[in-house]
């Protein structure tokens, strides 16, 4: 199981405090696409008493770009709702808050909102990208939320697991995965996924939506409350490269032989 790490240097102030920075990737020779990160900070409210702080960590490519849009569609898309633009987000989040503020002048918790965009992987002129949205504004727990794609920078396609896998494998290689998973979680073979504390619709394992690459292998992500309870946090499987290639249709199979990478 993961837990949902937080790195966040908040800048304490009095009503509205902002920051803004930005940093360029590590350019390397195997790098196919170079970007910078964006980050916006802000903090409303005094956080000797209530307050909320937002922290958003964006990809720069080029607005003119597809691919620009492609990513930011991504990251506004993570969490419960989907918003048009990254001040868009920002600006309800502060709404919400101030809302709130009106309706209990007396409260006085404080309120996270963080979002950031990564790259992982950039070689053979694919990206792997993850989403990561937390939120806490003042429940029971925090609410967090993972988005992971891979993106063929050819054609700007989201390209799914299907299409790493010969398409007269998919049955196996699904076959494959679940001996994996329950290998991995100590499940036994004729336990039912129910027994065992998952909730596989009909009971019959899936692989999920969320699905990355990186130089060590395939990476698969359910989201809390996908498959297993709040307490069981986003559940993720990993899988190395050399474990998947005979599944692998060309050129993957030959782009990923671990002396390549």
């Amino acid at each position: 199981m993961t837990r949902f790490f937080i790195y966040l240097s908040l800048v304490f102030g009095a009503i509205a405090c902002s920051q803004e920075a930005e940093v360029s990737s590590s350019d390397s020779p195997s790098d196919t696409l170079s970007y910078k990160y964006q980050t916006t900070e802000k903090t409303i409210g005094n956080c000797d008493q209530a307050c909320l702080t937002i922290y958003l960590q964006s990809i720069s490519i080029d607005p003119k770009e597809p691919l620009q849009a492609l990513i930011d569609s991504l990251m506004l898309s993570a969490g419960s709702s989907y918003f048009p633009s990254k001040d868009a987000w920002i600006e309800a989040s502060i709404k919400e808050f101030e809302r709130l503020l009106e309706e209990i002048p007396s409260y006085d918790m404080p309120w996270e909102m963080e979002r950031y965009v990564n790259i992982r992987f950039n070689r053979f002129g694919l990206i792997s990208v993850i989403v990561s949205d937390y939120a806490f504004t003042g429940g029971a727990h925090p609410n967090s939320f993972w988005l992971k794609r891979v993106i063929d920078l050819s054609t700007n396609d989201i390209l799914s697991w299907k299409d790493f896998v010969n398409a007269d494998q998919h049955k196996a290689f699904t076959d494959f995965v679940e001996r994996r998973f329950r290998k991995e979680f100590n499940i036994n073979e004729n336990e039912s996924w129910e027994d065992a504390g998952f909730w596989f619709e009909n009971d019959r394992f899936f692989l999920p939506i969320d699905f990355g690459i990186d130089a060590s292998g395939m990476h698969f992500l359910y989201n809390v409350y996908e498959i297993a309870p709040y307490a069981s946090g986003p559940i993720t499987l990993s899988i190395e490269w050399n474990d998947v290639l005979p599944f692998l249709r060309k050129p993957y199979g030959d782009l990923f032989l671990e002396p390549t990478l």
